[in-house]
């Protein structure tokens, strides 16, 4: 069917561009919002796409900018990051690849700045505690937390 014409088609294309212009969405976003407005779902795949031929969605672009976004202003775990990725829908081998390049020795270096910023409110073992227990709701390996509290211990404790 042609759907260029028809109303509903023109009605559900301009709302998922609309969407889109506040900021990137995964493709299983646009779907439920499409549903969630009642769209047929012959209209749901004739807008997707749509979208998908003039590259306005891209799962693969979407994890890739959520990751960097993600990694410079609010820094969290690559645990985290994937929760959020299949949240927003996204496939397991894509969300790999989109993290792929999110080396642990940034992780780190991302958990450690974050955790000095915190302990040194509280330069207490209480305040490593407390450092243990943001950084595992941000998403950091135990390993990575781990690691993190040393090198904070060593640091200003000893001193």
């Amino acid at each position: 069917m042609d759907w260029q014409q028809d109303a509903n088609y023109i009605k559900a294309k301009n709302y998922a561009l609309n969407l889109l212009s506040y900021r990137p969405r995964s493709c299983h976003e646009i779907e439920a919002k499409l549903k969630q407005r009642d769209y047929q779902q012959e209209i749901i795949q004739a807008v997707m796409e749509f979208l998908r031929e003039y590259n306005f969605i891209n799962d693969m672009d979407f994890a890739k900018r959520w990751v960097n976004q993600r990694c410079c202003s609010k820094p969290m775990g690559r645990r985290r990051l994937k929760q959020e990725l299949y949240q927003k829908g996204i496939e397991q081998e894509v969300v790999d690849q989109a993290i792929h390049d999110y080396s642990p020795e940034d992780e780190f270096t991302m958990a450690l700045a974050l955790g000095e910023k915190r302990f040194n409110r509280k330069p207490t073992l209480q305040g490593l505690e407390k450092v243990k227990g943001f950084l595992l709701r941000r998403g950091f390996s135990h390993q990575i937390i781990n690691g993190v509290c040393n090198v904070l211990s060593r640091h200003n404790l000893d001193s």
